[in-house]
C-alpha cells in the first residue's frame, strides 16, 4: 500500500517504450495520468520531491534513484508526445541533482541529497543490480541533455563517469548493464534525430516504432525552435521533414521513416 516514486518513474519510461513499440495510446495516456500524479503528490511547495506517498501523506526526501528515473521518464515522455515541458522538466531536475547530489570530485553523485541531515554516512552507488544504478542512469540522462541543451559540462561529465570505471565495464558487463549501454553509445555515437513540421508528432510516432537504441529525438510543428538540436531546421512546403545529425552536423532532410532507416 506504499507508492514508491522511482518505481513509478521507471514504469513511465516503460509505457513509453510499449507505446512506442506497439502504438497503442492507451499506454501513453496511463503514463501521462501517472506523471500528473506524481507531480501533484510527491512534490512539495519548494520544489523537493519525496521518495514515498501513503495514506495521502509523502514523505522521506528523494533519494539519487528516484531523480534519475524521474528525469528519465520526463525524456521519454518528451519523445512520445514532442512536449517540450518535459525536457525543461528533466533540464530542472538535472541542475538539482548536480547541485544536490554530487561528490567532491564531481564525477559521481551521492545516494542522498547534501540538505538530508540524519545520515551517518553518504553512500554512492554504481552497480546495476535488480534496479538500475542511479548513477548509471544519470551518466546517460546527462549525456542526452547535453545535446539537448548544448551543456558541453555535462556531457564531460557523463563521459568522464564511464571512464572512471575503468575496464570494469567490460570485465563484469552483467554488473554494469546500464553503463554498457552507455558506453556503447558514446562510442557509436548517438544518432540526433529532428523532426520539424504541422504533423511532427504523427511522424515523431513512426519514427519510435522503429528500434533506434542510440538516438536523441526531439519534434516540434513550430520553426525557429531555441533548442539546439531543432534551431535552423525548417519544413518544405508544408512537408514534415526529418533530420539525421550527428554533433549538430545534418545530413540532407527526409519525408518518410523508411528514408530516415535507409540513412541511419
Amino acid at each position: 500500500d506504499k507508492i514508491i516514486l522511482g518505481w513509478n518513474a521507471l514504469l513511465i519510461t516503460a509505457l513509453c517504450k510499449c507505446f512506442a513499440a506497439l502504438q497503442e495510446e492507451n499506454y501513453l495516456q496511463l503514463g501521462l495520468k501517472n506523471i500528473n500524479f506524481l507531480e501533484k503528490k510527491f512534490k512539495d511547495e519548494n520544489g523537493n520531491w519525496n521518495h514515498t506517498w501513503k495514506n495521502h501523506i509523502a514523505k522521506y526526501p528523494a533519494f539519487l534513484d528516484d531523480y534519475a528515473y524521474l528525469i528519465q521518464a520526463y525524456i521519454h515522455l518528451q519523445e512520445a508526445t514532442g512536449n517540450e515541458k518535459y525536457l525543461l522538466q528533466a533540464k530542472h531536475l538535472t541542475e538539482k541533482v548536480m547541485a544536490e547530489f554530487a561528490d567532491e570530485t564531481n564525477t559521481y553523485f551521492y545516494f542522498t541529497s547534501n540538505t538530508q541531515e540524519d545520515i551517518i554516512v553518504r553512500k554512492k552507488e554504481i552497480y546495476d543490480g535488480a534496479t538500475p544504478s542511479g548513477n548509471a542512469v544519470m551518466a546517460r540522462n546527462l549525456f542526452y541533455l547535453s545535446i539537448i541543451f548544448d551543456n558541453s559540462h555535462w556531457q564531460e561529465q557523463a563521459i568522464n563517469m564511464v571512464q572512471s570505471l575503468g575496464q570494469a565495464i567490460e570485465k563484469y558487463p552483467t554488473s554494469f548493464g546500464v553503463w554498457a549501454l552507455l558506453l556503447q553509445s558514446i562510442t557509436k555515437g548517438f544518432n540526433e534525430i529532428a523532426i520539424i513540421g504541422s504533423n511532427a508528432n504523427a511522424v515523431a510516432t513512426e519514427v519510435l516504432k522503429e528500434f533506434i537504441p542510440n538516438k536523441i529525438l526531439q519534434s516540434s510543428f513550430a520553426l525557429n525552435n531555441s533548442f539546439s538540436l531543432l534551431a535552423g531546421k525548417t519544413d518544405a512546403e508544408n512537408k514534415t521533414l526529418i533530420y539525421l545529425c550527428k554533433n549538430y552536423s545534418c545530413k540532407k532532410p527526409v519525408e518518410t521513416t523508411g528514408e530516415l532507416m535507409q540513412l541511419l
